[in-house]
């Protein structure tokens, strides 16, 4: 199989070398000035078929199971969110947040809301070797995979993964509070491009009419679980900045402060329990 033959059939050559690496179990070494690579008939019928998934609209990462995150391979689904670079920002204004506060020496709580694939509380603690989290998600599929993930990375010692609507299964208190809830407007989900609102759950898009019903639901509880000078950090769409901030500042919270994405509009919201 010529690899120029799958890019053009994808239209991408990137898609294209990942494909053939999985199916092929190759390296980008083993690409490096390979045009053909000799597949046996079964491994060229995964190949055919997965190429016909991708012209379909399925994500590479969905038909891999796999997808990259700060610098790291996340075993995904169709049962979780495919994590996502504007996620990032996240992470960035936690690790920033622990940094200015001298809590790299010092034991670290982290609790992330609707874990999914448990990309967000895996990375802190990959990048943060004093942490220990738990993750929460209603979905038993999505904590199977989170716990795959934790053993991928080594922190199955670290990471604890539980069944719960939000809060109704939390106990004790942590130092962060992390969620990239639903936050998608129930009306804009048939809008959505094919290979999200086909393929990502739909647990992990529905925000509800205004799609602020998550933030609704987990701000007024926020204080019960976050120890006083603990932070709680929430992504969101880039159109509801303004309206969440207002729910935050309702609970009491100081600080609160605006990220920007990639793209430079609102993202994440962090705010600190006084």
């Amino acid at each position: 199989m010529k690899l120029n033959d799958i890019s053009k059939q994808l239209s991408s050559s990137l898609e294209a070398r990942m494909l053939l690496k999985h199916v092929a179990g190759l390296s980008d070494a083993d690409l490096i000035g390979s045009n053909e690579i000799d597949l046996s008939p079964q491994q060229q019928s995964r190949l055919d078929g997965f190429i016909e998934e991708r012209l379909q609209g399925r994500p590479i990462s969905k038909i891999i199971g796999m997808k990259e995150f700060y610098g790291r391979d996340f075993i995904v689904s169709d049962d979780v969110l495919d994590p996502r670079p504007d996620s990032e920002i996240l992470i960035e204004a936690v690790l920033k947040h622990v940094s200015s506060s001298n809590k790299l020496g010092s034991d670290i709580a982290i609790l992330d809301l609707g874990t999914g694939s448990g990309c967000l509380i895996l990375t802190l603690l990959v990048e943060l070797p004093n942490a220990d989290g738990v993750g929460t998600d209603i979905s038993d599929k999505a904590m199977a995979i989170a716990n795959k993930n934790a053993e991928k990375h080594g922190l199955t010692g670290r990471a604890q993964f539980i069944k719960s609507d939000w809060f109704e299964n939390v106990t004790g208190q942590f130092d962060v509070i992390l969620s990239n809830p639903p936050y998608i407007e129930t009306d804009v989900i048939p809008l959505l491009d094919k290979s999200v609102r086909a393929f990502d759950p739909i647990l992990a898009l529905d925000g509800g009419a205004d799609g602020l019903l998550p933030y609704k639901m987990i701000l007024p509880q926020v204080k019960w679980s976050l120890k006083p000078g603990g932070m709680i950090a929430m992504e969101h769409g880039h159109d509801q900045c303004g309206r969440i901030k207002r729910l935050i500042e309702k609970e009491g919270f100081d600080q609160i402060r605006a990220h920007q994405d990639l793209g430079g509009k609102d993202r994440v919201l962090t705010a600190i329990h006084t």
